[in-house]
């Protein structure tokens, strides 16, 4: 049987941590101040938070993908 080696300790390059511009995710907060902003321009209706919500997640991430 051959001798054992010890293994390599040196460190291996990770992805963690890091976001291509590819998988960019607006914060809470962003998301929270254009919902504001939807929420506003119908008129301040209650009623279709979660909808305001949705919208402003969804425009968000296309205007940071996009340039």
């Amino acid at each position: 049987m051959p001798p054992m080696t010890a293994k390599s300790t040196t460190p291996r390059a990770t992805t963690a941590g890091k976001t291509s511009t590819s998988a960019r995710k607006p914060t809470n907060e962003q998301i929270a101040t254009r919902a504001y902003y939807l929420y506003l321009e119908r008129g301040g209706q209650h009623g279709c938070d979660q909808d305001d919500w949705y919208r402003a997640e969804q425009e968000l991430i296309r205007e940071m993908n996009r340039g």
